[in-house]
């Protein structure tokens, strides 16, 4: 459990500095463009469209932050991640094919890097592996088709984008296999805490039954009855110690032998009768009878017997009749 709780702090504090990065980035990016390169004439039709909400949602989950921690980001964490991605997908075909020579580009492009860590910490690895895998390819399929058209001018620029290309798609590849690999170990440790949580409930479950038994056969062995186990051929197979002050026998030497054979020859007729009746529904009374003694006399008991047809078995409950 505690590895559990844990792997969820750190996941909730890797999404927390994801949320936090791409928030100011979100924020500053868009005072910029509204303050500094839109005064400045550097801003195209589709900048003048996007930087403000996107100013506003930085805005917004910066308060959010402030405000509500992280608690509300599970609930519009996918749609988020979709808003964000398309806005750097966007403007990062606005800075190539809209702005003059590609005018910052590899600033939309270096955003991608926080906004995957952002999509893998706050969704499920899968979606997050579609999200930032379309938003990559959306980019990268503005940077080929720049490429095609500019192949010919042979400007570093060009050779610039190429390994920023390449260094994004290592970037994702590394994220996605780092989040594969932390929830494999995820999994792994929340199946050895479920297994050792269920060893110790089991530890503890064999504990406490070890302590019932205990307390019942102190209650047995203390007991003033001789209670007793018969088998459906009533025959004995368990039966408490206090036995010997009935028939002046240890219970090994008693166990395996039928009940009747325990009583005197007059009552044998009698504890089958009993016996019989008790399989028919009879209810349990205690009567008297005589049973023999190890030493060759008789001797008066009080005894009763019950059938349980669940267990199959007869319950056996004995004393001294002086």
């Amino acid at each position: 459990m505690a590895i559990a709780l844990n792997a969820t702090l750190a996941e909730r504090r890797l999404a927390l500095q994801c949320l936090v990065v791409v928030c100011v980035l979100m924020t500053l990016g868009s005072c910029y463009g509204l303050f500094v390169a839109g005064p400045a004439g550097l801003l195209s039709p589709f900048e003048w469209l996007t930087i403000p909400p996107m100013l506003l949602t930085g805005l917004v989950m910066l308060g959010l932050l402030l405000w509500r921690g992280t608690i509300w980001l599970e609930r519009i964490a996918f749609g988020l991640s979709i808003w964000i991605s398309i806005y750097i997908a966007g403007n990062v075909a606005n800075a190539l094919f809209l702005t003059k020579d590609g005018d910052k580009v590899f600033i939309h492009m270096g955003w991608a890097i926080p906004v995957y860590l952002f999509m893998f910490a706050v969704n499920e690895r899968k979606r997050a592996l579609w999200l930032s895998g379309l938003t990559a390819g959306s980019i990268l399929i503005s940077v080929g088709t720049y490429l095609a058209e500019h192949a010919a001018a042979g400007s570093s620029q060009l050779d610039a984008m190429v390994s920023w290309s390449l260094a994004q798609l290592a970037a994702l590849a590394l994220i996605a296999g780092v989040s594969h690999f932390r929830e494999l170990y995820a999994i792994e440790n929340a199946a050895a805490a479920a297994l050792a949580d269920s060893n110790s409930r089991i530890s503890a479950l064999a504990e406490r039954l070890s302590e019932s038994e205990a307390r019942a056969r102190r209650l047995i062995d203390l007991a003033p009855d001789v209670p007793g186990l018969l088998d459906d051929t009533a025959c004995v197979i368990e039966i408490g110690p206090n036995c010997r002050d009935i028939w002046g026998m240890e219970r090994e030497a008693i166990i395996g032998r039928p009940l009747a054979s325990l009583f005197s020859a007059t009552d044998q007729l009698v504890v089958t009768a009993r016996l019989d009746a008790a399989r028919g529904g009879a209810p349990r009374r205690m009567q008297p009878g005589q049973v023999r003694h190890a030493n060759g006399q008789e001797k008066p008991v009080l005894w009763s017997v019950i059938w349980s047809p669940v267990a199959s078995q007869y319950y056996l409950w004995a004393q001294p009749a002086e």
